[in-house]
């Protein structure tokens, strides 16, 4: 029995089978082909449009003067201890440290007591030394005579001193030289030069600036000499050049001046100013 209906399930698969044709599967030819549907790019162009929006309403509500934060200042690199910050405070007729100047390892100090005539800022019966060494110079006013010697000096140091009258240079392959200013509150101020030798400090010179001198410095010329410079500014002549540089041969002549400018800055070299000697005329120094 079961044998019979098995067979009999098999043919009529069999019958269907034979009415199943390549026409049979393939579509009407009226059906319509299915279209693409658009909804996906529809959905993500209206995102785009949703974004930017956004973007506007926020750059539109950004504050317009708004500052971006800097950030903090690098700590600066310290300075060079080279000379003391300020003066000590000395009593009437002490002598105390009123300067310390470092230069290649020495430490020069300028001790003095406090002038009560002119007024501040003056120190006599002052002396230059070494600390812990030797004594380089002596001299300044007291009681009224003069008094002062220095190894290279004709003549004495008939001045006062500041708590800055001392300034040292140092160039690479040359010795050490130093600049000391001296006030003899007269018409011309001596500015002293010394410089360091295998025996010790040493005198060269003396450089004579009147008042209205504004800064001395000593600078290397191409010859490899040093000159003295001395930038100079006559205030009471407000409404024509007052400016110059006058120019010594370190220890020895002067040079001459350069011509006279409305401004420092014009001075050639500024800031570091260093003339060419063949500019330089002691004419264009006039009476000063």
């Amino acid at each position: 029995m079961a044998d019979r209906t098995e067979q009999r399930l098999r043919d009529a698969l069999t019958a269907c089978a034979d009415q199943v044709t390549e026409e049979s599967l393939s579509l009407p030819p009226e059906l319509p082909r299915p279209k693409r549907r658009r909804w996906p790019a529809l959905a993500a162009a209206a995102a785009v449009f949703v974004l930017t929006a956004g973007l506007a309403v926020v750059l539109l509500n950004v504050d317009r003067d708004y500052q971006p934060v800097a950030p903090p200042p690098a700590p600066s690199q310290p300075a060079p201890t080279t000379t003391s910050p300020e003066p000590p405070t000395c009593s009437a007729g002490e002598r105390c440290v009123v300067q310390q100047v470092e230069v290649r390892g020495e430490t020069l100090e300028v001790v003095g007591a406090k002038a009560p005539e002119p007024g501040d800022g003056f120190y006599q019966a002052w002396v230059l030394r070494v600390r812990g060494g030797d004594e380089i110079a002596n001299g300044g006013v007291a009681d009224g005579s003069y008094e002062g010697e220095a190894p290279g000096l004709k003549g004495r140091i008939n001045a006062y001193v500041r708590a800055d009258s001392l300034e040292c240079f140092a160039f690479d392959g040359d010795p050490a030289v130093c600049l000391l200013d001296t006030y003899d509150l007269g018409d011309t101020n001596d500015v002293l030069g010394l410089s360091r030798t295998s025996s010790g400090w040493y005198f060269d010179a003396r450089y004579p600036t009147p008042f209205g001198k504004d800064s001395i410095d000593v600078r290397k010329g191409d010859d490899g000499g040093f000159r003295v410079v001395a930038v100079q500014h006559d205030p009471f002549l407000a409404d024509q050049p007052n400016w110059w540089a006058r120019v010594w041969r370190w220890g020895g002549p002067e040079l001459g001046c350069t011509e006279q400018v409305r401004t420092k800055q014009e001075l050639p070299g500024w800031p570091e100013v260093n003339p060419d000697p063949a500019t330089l005329d002691k004419d264009n120094c006039g009476g000063f």
